[in-house]
């Protein structure tokens, strides 16, 4: 609008100072300065509205840009959370992975151990030891390291179980995650204290001070007799520490010579 206010001012003065023109021509002269005007601000409101939707694009376009930066954010974040989640679940492991059965019993790299079943020994199956352990049955299908996350975070892990034909002698390797780091002497006098507070039976610690070595690790061998209404039951428990876990190797037997063949079972990895 000023910039038409200053062409018309402008024609007026080429009017003024005119000299020696008629009054058509100085008329003609201002409206085709007029019209040179008009067509100016024309072309300049045409500019003025390329450029409002140029902005417009631009802001339009900025806004997908931020909209698209805050949806990578979120989806990096979702990805830090995952990884961090699985470092997490990697560190609750402590290097612990559990054993597998075999065709002819069962071993673990970790521990070092391997068990083959002596004649009239029978392995506990795996199905029934995650049913002892509150776990499905749909797990034997998953991803061997996701099932191994699952068994880390349990406090009490059964590795395996054999028994005897006649049920009377048998053999369970366990591993509990302890709570605080401790050594073997303070983990057996925790574990003989649990064993005074057991009410369905009462136990005598025999002794606690022997070393055996099962496969190549040394366990130290707490012996015991359960008295349950009267029928007395040996049972050793072979106990050593690895890592932040403590691993019970926890005969329960009558006879002396059958305990004997069920130890003969284990062997070094």
């Amino acid at each position: 609008m000023k910039k038409k206010l200053f062409m018309l001012l402008m024609a007026m003065s080429l009017v003024m100072t005119a000299c020696g023109g008629s009054v058509e021509e100085a008329e003609a002269e201002v409206e085709e300065a007029v019209e040179d005007a008009e067509e100016a601000l024309e072309a300049a409101e045409e500019a003025l509205a390329e450029a409002e939707e140029a902005v417009e694009e631009t802001e339009e376009a900025a806004e997908e840009v931020t909209e698209e930066t805050e949806a990578e954010a979120e989806e990096t974040e979702a990805e830090v959370a995952e990884v961090e989640e699985e470092t997490e679940a990697a560190d609750e492991t402590e290097g612990f992975v559990k054993g597998v059965m075999t065709e002819d019993g069962w071993e673990s790299e970790w521990l070092g151990i391997r068990y083959t079943t002596p004649a009239g020994i029978t392995m506990t199956s795996e199905e029934d030891l995650n049913e002892m352990m509150g776990l499905g049955q749909e797990l034997l299908s998953e991803d061997f390291n996701d099932l191994q996350l699952k068994y880390a975070e349990l406090n009490t892990v059964y590795e395996m179980m054999c028994i005897s034909e006649d049920q009377v002698t048998n053999a369970m390797v366990t591993i509990e995650k302890l709570p605080i780091q401790m050594d073997i002497d303070t983990y057996i006098e925790a574990f003989k204290k649990t064993l005074s507070q057991v009410t369905t039976m009462t136990y005598s610690v025999v002794s606690t001070d022997e070393i055996i070595t099962i496969g190549d690790r040394e366990f130290t061998r707490v012996e015991c007799i359960a008295d349950y209404s009267g029928v007395q039951i040996c049972q050793d428990y072979c106990l050593a520490i690895v890592d932040d876990r403590a691993v019970s190797v926890t005969v329960t037997y009558v006879d002396e010579d059958a305990a004997e063949n069920v130890l003969s079972g284990f062997t070094a990895y």
